[in-house]
């Protein structure tokens, strides 16, 4: 037992750590300096407010304000992680401990209430699992580099000596249909799904030398709008635009960078034949490009930030669609390798997988936002060179 009022000045002056003492009603009777100082609140504010006052209702706590009465007085209480809720209403993580106490009369009952800020270590801990992450990142990244390695060397063997037997095949093709007269319909029914069919082996075989190849690059200083302009022709020639609508934005003074332009190219064109697949009955595709100077860093290859500086200089191209989105499901899985939505008559799957590897070579980003039923943005930042003497 103890008398209440002659330890509130000794707790109040010489206890460091925030302590607040409730009355059995729950009301808080007495706090320290430092849980004020905790809090945000000047003396005597906090006195006769109901303790939850002081505890936020963080779904990340057990104890908060919404249960904390009934918690409070039924015993005591050990290290247990809640979060305090400031004046401005701010969460600080604590840990907190409360004890039962009865006064010299036995119907004067106490609870004492102790809490350490624990911010530091939580910001800590925060810190450790998101360096965890990133390092599992990396380490799958590169596991599955190496996995791509293999199959790219495998990709060019196999490539290069499928190409010879399919161009003497479709040479054969072409003979027999110079030479066949008066040939019957299934006989040149045959003959066009045998070409059609060579060609599209042909197509494959091609995407695979692409995609052996693809870390070769050739860098010059480019007109970006000018490549996209050369990816919109090259895409024209094969595609009817009845029903698609193209809208174009480009900053007519954006900044020469340096980079591969067929490499780059091959990207835009990819991007932009995604586009309209992902439109069968039609709709808009939005092509930008400006540039801009960045306000802070941003990520690149597994997660490094170091490509982009705060105050760095950047080209954007983006490419957009009001096309059918893309669902989280296959979101998770766009830049997987071999990974198609498009069937047997669709692409081979690496597109996408090679589009972000030449832009990761050029030690750019290409990120991808969608809202499924409603379209899909695909945005790709590569570094404009810094001129001499420039602080830039």
């Amino acid at each position: 037992m103890f008398d209440i009022e002659n330890i509130k000045e000794s707790l109040d002056k010489f206890v460091i750590d925030p302590l607040m003492i409730v009355d059995a009603q729950k009301n808080i009777y007495m706090v320290n300096a430092a849980l004020r100082y905790l809090v945000g609140y000047k003396e005597g504010e906090l006195i006769g407010k109901k303790v939850e006052v002081i505890f936020a209702d963080s779904e990340k706590s057990i104890l908060k304000k919404s249960n904390v009465e009934k918690l409070i007085g039924t015993g005591t209480i050990l290290n247990i992680e809640t979060y305090y809720q400031t004046k401005d209403l701010r969460e600080i993580p604590v840990l907190f401990s409360s004890s039962v106490m009865h006064g010299q009369n036995e119907k004067d009952t106490w609870v004492v209430c102790t809490a350490r800020d624990i911010s530091g270590r939580k910001k800590v801990e925060e810190e450790l699992r998101a360096a965890y992450e990133q390092v599992k990142e990396a380490q799958d990244q590169l596991v599955q580099a190496e996995k791509l390695n293999a199959i790219g060397l495998l990709a060019s063997g196999v490539a290069h000596e499928v190409k010879n037997p399919l161009a003497i095949i479709i040479q054969g093709i072409n003979y027999l249909q110079a030479k066949l007269e008066n040939k019957e319909r299934d006989i040149d029914n045959t003959f066009s799904m045998m070409t059609e069919s060579v060609k599209r082996a042909n197509r494959i075989v091609n995407t695979l030398l692409d995609f052996s190849r693809a870390n070769k690059l050739e860098l010059k200083l480019e007109d970006v709008n000018a490549m996209l302009e050369g990816a919109l022709e090259l895409v024209k020639t094969n595609i009817k635009f009845e029903k698609i609508n193209i809208n174009i934005d480009t900053k007519k003074s954006i900044p020469s960078i340096f980079v591969d332009k067929n490499r780059l190219e091959q990207v835009f064109v990819n991007l932009i034949m995604n586009a309209i697949q992902a439109m069968p009955k039609g709709g808009k595709i939005f092509i930008r490009s400006y540039d801009k100077n960045l306000t802070e860093p941003k990520q690149g290859i597994y997660g490094r930030d170091d490509y982009f500086k705060a105050g760095e200089k950047i080209v954007v191209i983006e490419i957009a669609d009001t096309g059918e989105g893309i669902s989280p499901a296959v979101f998770k899985k766009l830049f997987n390798p071999f990974f198609t939505t498009k069937g047997l008559h669709g692409g081979s799957g690496i597109g996408l997988y090679v589009s972000r590897n030449i832009i990761d070579m050029h030690k750019g980003l290409i990120e991808i936002q969608s809202t499924q039923g409603k379209g899909t943005k695909v945005s790709i930042f590569l570094r404009v060179p810094q001129e001499r003497g420039s602080n830039e």
